[in-house]
């Protein structure tokens, strides 16, 4: 379960320091933003100077006719994970499981008996 964060615009409380791992959701998946533009999706580890990342999937192609990608199969064949400086990363957020990414990560898994 993770702390709840008080507002920003509560003066009220002092400064409050938090453990940026205990705010993933570990049984959900997070989306990862990078500077360069490419987001991915995947289980996310929150380290002091990095980010891991592993289960990946990414968009592939123009909106609105863009497809989920598993990673993998790529001409170079990455294995199924990645470190990117926290340098690289704009931001990141935990995704709801009926969003469209998370159901499409399910249908993925589920069609090809991975679940």
């Amino acid at each position: 379960m993770s702390p709840e964060i008080p507002r920003p615009d509560d003066e009220s409380l002092p400064p409050m320091e938090v453990n940026e791992q205990a705010l993933v959701k570990p049984d959900r998946y997070q989306s990862l933003f990078l500077t360069n533009g490419q987001v991915y999706f995947g289980k996310l580890w929150v380290y002091e100077t990095f980010y891991m990342i592993t289960d990946i999937y990414y968009l592939q192609g123009e909106a609105p006719d863009q497809t989920l990608v598993k990673l993998g199969n790529e001409t170079h064949g990455p294995e199924d994970m990645q470190v990117h400086s926290k340098l690289q990363v704009q931001f990141w957020q935990n995704l709801r499981e009926e969003g469209s990414v998370s159901v499409a990560i399910a249908q993925y898994k589920e069609e090809r008996g991975l679940e």
